[in-house]
């Protein structure tokens, strides 16, 4: 059986899927945004610097045994010798720079690694001329010196000391940081023995592997990178929200009191102190993007209807049905479907009407229901008000975005509006607080 290493068809096939692999790979990073990062752009030289290696070997190939293509085989091993010192000169700046995204350190290591590989490169050219690690023969074969048994040794040297060095920052890297920095020293370390039997042609698979790898982390990194700032998209959003819903609470809450003013101006002056306490208290509720539990949106819904009963007397009677209130929503999703019973609903409605809220407990969800009896809407006709409807569309997406929730409605006119807010367990779930009685205001 023939020495794998004469074997052309076989390593040539093995270089031209390298090749085919590694110019996936940069295509993949090239065409991301964050390739002006260092790390990146150190990951873009190593694998173009792979590349033209495997050219200079498949062309040494080629070419092998034709006297007059010795030009061109040193051409080829210009890109295969040279270049292969770049790859591992990239390799260690990819590997600090790595660690300088989360901790500032000393560039001294690469550098110290550079200037060895581009002594050692420089080395290795020159012996096109000097014969000293190989030469051509009359033939036209590339013939190895026994000074070149020095290269071997140089490319563990140099694994070895990648392996160092993950090892001395593995702390800096972490767990995955490290892992897959070491996979590339660790895959080819393991192909160096292989070097008497079958060539250089493992060792630039197992490199391959490694550079693979990283590339995975690298993708893998990206997305993390997506995901949180599609979330830090979805809070400001939900923040902007907030901020529309928030002076839209004061501006009812104080309309309410500047009424009282003119009716009954002690009445007025209680509900200040008490608004002014609540403000004191629960304001800074309102800043949040997240969940809060349940009972502080309720606290700020009593407020609210305490101060619209005073306004407008028998003509709003408020019940609340709460059946549980041990779990969290998002802040102002409840309150704005409330706001919408009373001003859009039963004030509107001779005589007024009864605006109930509920809540409950089904398997693997928290049921909030808002009704009024006042005079309803016919679903099939677009709003008359599409301003008064922003806080209803701003609790719906922050419920969905924050709690994964799901709001429907139900409406007939002069009969009333149902809304009703389903909460998916895993998202609402808060510390367990005793189940509040049946009570009702009128």
């Amino acid at each position: 059986m023939p020495a794998l290493v004469n074997i052309k068809e076989l390593n040539i096939g093995l270089y031209l899927f390298a090749i085919s692999v590694a110019l996936v790979l940069l295509a993949g990073v090239a065409a991301d945004r964050s390739r002006s990062r260092p790390f990146v752009k150190c990951y873009i030289g190593q694998l173009v610097a792979y590349i033209l290696v495997l050219l200079g070997e498949m062309g040494l190939l080629l070419f092998e045994g034709r006297p007059e293509l010795v030009p061109l085989q040193k051409v080829c091993c210009v890109l295969a010798f040279g270049c292969g010192y770049l790859v591992v000169a990239f390799y260690g700046y990819s590997l600090v720079s790595l660690i300088r995204e989360k901790e500032p350190v000393s560039w001294k290591y690469a550098h110290l690694l550079a200037c060895v590989c581009a002594l050692f490169g420089l080395f290795s050219l020159t012996s096109l001329w000097t014969g000293t690690l190989y030469y051509f023969d009359a033939a036209g074969c590339l013939r190895y010196t026994r000074l070149y048994r020095s290269v071997p040794g140089f490319d563990t040297a140099a694994l070895v000391f990648g392996i160092g060095l993950v090892a001395f920052y593995y702390k800096k890297l972490g767990r995955r940081g490290t892992l897959t920095m070491l996979s590339l020293c660790v895959f080819m370390l393991l192909a160096v023995p292989l070097q008497n039997v079958w060539g250089i042609a493992p060792m630039y698979m197992c490199e391959l592997l490694g550079m693979l790898t990283m590339y995975l982390m690298y993708h893998s990194e990206l997305s993390h990178r997506l995901v949180e700032k599609e979330h830090q998209l979805t809070e400001s959003r939900i923040r902007a929200a907030i901020s529309q819903i928030q002076p839209h609470f004061l501006y009812n809450v104080l309309n309410s009191i500047y009424y009282l003013c003119g009716e009954d101006p002690a009445a007025a002056q209680r509900m200040i102190e008490k608004f002014s306490d609540y403000l004191r208290s629960d304001l800074d509720s309102f800043g949040q993007a997240g969940l809060i539990p349940f009972r502080t949106e309720l606290h700020h819904i009593q407020t609210y209807l305490e101060l619209e009963k005073l306004r407008f007397g028998d003509e709003l009677t408020v019940v609340y049905d709460i059946q549980t209130d041990n779990f969290s929503v998002p802040v102002l999703s409840v309150q704005p479907l409330v706001e919408n019973a009373v001003k859009h609903g039963v004030t509107k409605k001779r005589g007024g009407g009864v605006v109930t809220l509920a809540t409950r407990e089904e398997t693997g969800c928290y049921v909030v229901t808002v009704a009024d009896t006042g005079v309803g809407f016919d679903p099939a006709q677009p709003a008359a008000d599409d301003g008064a409807h922003v806080g209803i569309a701003n609790a719906r997406r922050r419920a969905a975005q924050r709690a994964g929730g799901r709001r429907g409605s139900a409406s007939a006119p002069g009969v009333g509006t149902t809304a009703v807010l389903t909460l998916p367990k895993k998202h609402a779930q808060d510390a367990p607080r005793p189940v509040c009685e049946k009570k009702e205001h009128r």
